[in-house]
């Protein structure tokens, strides 16, 4: 017994150490996948058509007037010398430079769009999540029923529909027709001069339910329900689908069977003992959908006119922005690995045989 027992003492020592050793060498490859965004990224920007200095200075614009905006934003250095000084703002003074378009620091146009994006990209993913994972467990328990075939239906319509084909026609019907939901922005002009948001966290959800706000809460809701249900329709799809696969295949477990066998409730086998460890292929599904989201930010916002980073980034690559590009991609980049380092976090406490 002692024996058994110091060697689980042993044992818990090693493997925290094996699990923080694991999230450094993670949080370590971190800095070379970014480093190779930004190559990418800012090979593939300046070598596509186009030249940014003539879209800033319009088409009545002098040679002398374009090549001076060439020299004032260094577009005429080459652009092993243009990534370099990117690159050494980047580290050393946590900026991406200025952006052509606005001529403000893209970091601060950033600081002003990101909060938007990030809050339409965790609420439809909290959307796919909480409806996601029911409607898959209720499609396995009652698996080849009606209940099953509806959901797989629906499923396979949440992966086929368009996003902006699904938002113009919810602009049209929720928005123009029935006049039932918002359809354009985070907030009205009205409510927030009424029920002005203390800035606090630059999402208006959460800023004005953390200041009792109510007013305000619920015209934010409201706003960001369309949107947010277009962007997770596809995510909560694919949550489904692999939550029903993940259920049928712990229900032909042994164990579960045993469970069954002894009498146990259906409701008290599916949720206690089976859905935990069908979650997992499923948290990993939802990290990875998770990029889908950003992706499709761009879409949905520009549909929605909703002012995060992804209607920001459709106007910095019509105005072959570079230095906006750079800094959005960064900021993508770095929320997609960050969330993907998340769920490999979950894991251990998922099942910390992993």
């Amino acid at each position: 017994m002692r024996a058994g027992f110091s060697s689980i003492v042993v044992s818990l020592p090693a493997a925290a150490m094996r699990f923080w050793s694991y999230l450094l060498r993670r949080i370590g490859l971190i800095i070379p996948i970014l480093f190779g965004v930004t190559i990418l990224v800012f090979v593939i920007t300046h070598i596509i058509p186009g030249d940014p200095a003539m879209e800033i200075a319009g088409m009545n614009a002098t040679d002398e007037q374009i090549e001076r905006l060439r020299e004032e934003f260094g577009l005429d250095k080459s652009i092993p010398v243009q990534y370099w000084i990117a690159l050494r703002d980047m580290l050393f003074e946590g900026e991406f430079g200025t952006s052509l378009y606005t001529n403000r620091p893209v970091i601060e146009d950033l600081a002003v769009h990101w909060p938007a994006t990030f809050e339409l990209t965790t609420f439809s993913l909290l959307l796919a999540i909480v409806l996601g994972i029911p409607l898959g467990v209720v499609s396995a328990w009652k698996s080849n029923r009606v209940a099953d075939h509806t959901a797989r239906m629906g499923s396979l319509a949440g992966m086929s529909l368009p996003p902006f084909w699904l938002g113009l026609m919810l602009q049209i019907v929720l928005g123009h027709w029935l006049d039932l939901m918002p359809v354009r922005g985070r907030i009205d002009t009205l409510t927030m001069l009424d029920y002005p948001i203390q800035s606090i966290t630059g999402m208006y959800l959460i800023d004005s339910l953390a200041t009792a706000n109510w007013p305000a809460f619920r015209d934010s809701l409201a706003h960001i329900f369309v949107p947010g249900i277009v962007l997770a329709l596809a995510p909560l799809a694919h949550i489904s689908r692999m939550t029903r696969s993940g259920m049928l295949e712990v229900f032909r477990e042994d164990y579960i069977k045993t469970a069954r066998g002894a009498g146990l409730p259906d409701r008290t086998v599916v949720y206690r003992h089976a859905l935990k460890n069908a979650l997992i292929p499923t948290v990993t599904v939802a990290g990875s959908t998770y990029g889908f989201l950003l992706g499709g930010s761009f879409v949905v916002e520009t549909v929605f006119d909703w002012p995060g980073m992804g209607l920001y980034g459709a106007g910095a690559i019509l105005e072959l922005d570079f230095p906006a590009i750079i800094g959005i991609t960064i900021v993508y980049a770095l929320m997609r690995v960050s969330v993907n380092l998340l769920v490999d976090m979950s894991y251990y406490f998922l099942d910390p045989r992993i």
